[in-house]
């Protein structure tokens, strides 16, 4: 049986040099045994630079990921067209978890035009191409460009893979994100019902796959405020992720986020304090100054500290969100709608109902053109807004 070790960090020394600092783990725990089998067969046949790449990916290390995924395109021949749009999406992948989406789709369209070329259209590598196209249109709030980027993907995954393929329940994962942002919560949850169905079939308890799926599982029921069934996914997915991912992984941080989000709900704000920090130390070490998911952790501390009647502290907080999402985010994003809600709620408090109605309008807006005529927060932000026109 091979040794297993965690990477506890990875320094660049030169181009082609790195130095690796590990940390030896213990040789009875089953489950990371079995997890480093998957993940050993998951990347079987790569490269040992791809095996890095794809390792940097999985622990958070976007910026080293990049790093190595330029120095191969470099090194690469232009006639190794198979190579170069690999590598494309590789690094359209890391840009995307960064927070660069514009940057990231050129990358993965690039990766798409050339495999179209010498691929067959239902080839694997090009439904690959097309999913990873449809998650960052996801992030960028274009929905209806997502799920056509996704649906594309399902049918060619349809002809050649099984039911049961991992592959599939990815696909599945997606599409009920996309549902999910579009307020459709039971099409999410019929669809996360079917990712996690597979899912449970082939891979270890402990797999942070699996805790993707309990986290998208949480945020539904979050979202039909069951929120101690929310809290039971959601601690799922903590769990496993603390045992198989590094202390300062963005996903860490996500699910410290979203427990925060229900305790907040459910009126417990010491715990959800303490769950947003959480993820506001874990944010501040591994995302730019400039990623919208930091923006969402102060947005997320000026909700709580509002609800508190704490007001200049939601101010502060909020100010630092806008300062980050109106720089990361397309100008009809649904969660800059979201922020400008949050504000307004802030000023109602306040008692400066005509502030208050200015970001109303601009969360109506925002809403008008980004979610669905159906989508909860449209008929929220619009209720909100016809009272203070009302009071005015």
């Amino acid at each position: 049986m091979h040794t297993i070790f965690r990477i506890d960090e990875i320094e660049s020394i030169d181009d082609r040099l790195w130095r690796v600092k590990l940390r030896s783990t213990n040789e009875n725990d089953l489950e990371l045994k079995r997890l480093t089998e998957h993940i050993r067969q998951e990347t079987q046949g790569s490269t040992g630079w791809h095996q890095m790449g794809q390792m940097l990916i999985r622990t958070g290390d976007f910026d080293k990921a990049e790093e190595v995924y330029q120095m191969l395109l470099e090194n690469t021949s232009k006639d190794n067209k198979q190579e170069i749009s690999y590598l494309y999406n590789q690094i359209g992948c890391a840009k995307s978890w960064k927070g660069d989406y514009s940057a990231a789709l050129g990358f993965n369209e690039q990766s798409l035009k050339i495999r179209k070329r010498f691929l067959p259209k239902n080839h694997p590598d090009v439904a690959t191409a097309h999913h990873k196209i449809g998650q960052i249109y996801d992030k960028m709030g274009e929905y209806s460009i997502a799920l056509k980027f996704y649906h594309t993907t399902l049918e060619i995954q349809q002809i050649y893979l099984h039911p049961d393929h991992s592959d599939r329940a990815t696909i599945y994962n997606s599409i009920g994100l996309v549902h999910k942002n579009m307020g459709e919560y039971p099409k999410a949850l019929e669809f996360y019902q079917k990712d996690l169905e597979i899912k449970q079939t082939f891979l270890p308890l402990n797999h942070p796959d699996l805790a993707t799926t309990y986290n998208s599982i949480g945020m539904v029921c979050k979202n039909m405020k069951e929120y101690w069934k929310a809290l039971e996914f959601y601690r799922k997915a903590h769990d496993i992720r603390k045992k198989c991912l590094p202390p300062n992984h963005p996903d860490l941080a996500t699910t410290y986020d979203n427990i925060g989000q229900v305790y907040d709900r459910m009126g417990q704000y010491s715990k959800a304090f303490e769950s947003y920090i959480a993820a506001l130390e874990i944010r501040e070490k591994c995302l730019s100054e400039n990623h919208p998911n930091l923006g969402g952790s102060y947005n997320n501390l000026g909700l709580l500290h509002s609800n508190m009647g704490k007001y200049a502290e939601a101010f502060e907080f909020y100010r630092k969100a806008v300062d980050i999402k109106e720089k990361a985010l397309p100008p009809k994003h649904k969660h800059l709608a979201t922020l400008y809600h949050n504000i307004g709620l802030l000023h109602e408090n306040m008692g400066d109902n005509l502030t208050a109605m200015s970001f109303h309008e601009r969360a109506v807006e925002i809403g008008l053109h980004s979610l669905p005529p159906n989508h909860p927060s449209r008929r929220l932000y619009q209720q909100h807004l016809t009272e203070m026109q009302r009071k005015l």
